[in-house]
Formats: C-alpha cells, structure tokens, sequence
C-alpha cells in the first residue's frame, strides 16, 4: 500500500471537479476480520455529478475545481 500523504488529498472529476466520484474495485471477505477488505482497485472512474465516465485528478483536500477539461 502506498504511503499516506503528508497532507489530506481528494480525487476529483477532471471534467467538472466535483468530489462525488468513485472507482471500480473488488473486495474480498476476511475471515479473521469479520470485514470484507479492498484488494484492487481498477481504472474505472465515474462522476456522479456529470453522470458519466471521467478521469479522477488528485489534488489537496478542500482545493478549489480545475479548470474544465477540453476533450469532450
């Protein structure tokens, strides 16, 4: 796992930057934990905002939206 940034991040829509985004992922049940624990994460990005695919910038938490993104 990567280290944890010095200072809190988000991940934002490259499009519109909202925050309402999530990825794909598989998650696997831990027996020992009584938890279900993420094991990949995919590319697959989606805005909730927009309402359709995107692709997620990283930016510092609270960081005010991007300018938008030319390609359609």
């Amino acid at each position: 796992m990567a280290d944890k940034p010095s200072s809190p991040i988000e991940y934002a829509c490259a499009r519109c930057g909202g925050i309402a985004v999530t990825r794909d992922a598989w998650a696997e049940w831990n027996v020992a934990r009584q938890r279900w624990a993420l094991c990949e994460v995919f590319d697959f990005a989606f805005c909730h905002q927009c309402a359709r695919e995107t692709r997620l910038i990283e930016r510092p938490a609270g960081g005010a939206p991007p300018p938008p993104d030319p390609t359609p």
